[in-house]
């Protein structure tokens, strides 16, 4: 699900346009490079009822600064986190901010608990 929705934010508002285009390539390349290939047929109708159409205009459901300001996290582990709303954004549309909220600061304890433990065997 992730890779559809990805490839639908990527393809943007011609999503089935370019569906319908790698069916053209897959009939021209199929026994030179593609291996298995799922046909705009069962995609496009799929894509329709999976909530994904728009997701291009998307923005994440927590952002940068509301990960700082809840988690207390800097640097890279930031834009690891908003990635990661986005992605679950993308494998479930209808999932709402306070449930990804929830989600971080789940995450932050199990990190918190986890970094306390190396400390206390050093």
């Amino acid at each position: 699900r992730l890779a559809i929705g990805r490839a639908v934010q990527t393809a943007g508002e011609h999503w089935s346009e370019s569906l319908h285009l790698c069916d053209v390539f897959a009939r021209h390349f199929h026994g030179f490079v593609i291996d298995a290939y799922l046909p705009s047929s069962l995609v496009v109708p799929y894509v329709e009822k999976s909530g994904l159409v728009g997701c291009w205009k998307w923005k994440p459901l927590l952002n940068g600064r509301e990960v700082m300001q809840l988690a207390g996290l800097r640097g890279r582990e930031v834009g690891a986190v908003v990635q990661h709303v986005m992605e679950q954004m993308l494998i479930n549309p209808a999932v709402t901010r306070d449930e990804m909220e929830a989600w971080l600061l789940r995450w932050k304890g199990s990190r918190d608990a986890n970094s306390e433990s190396q400390q206390q065997r050093l």
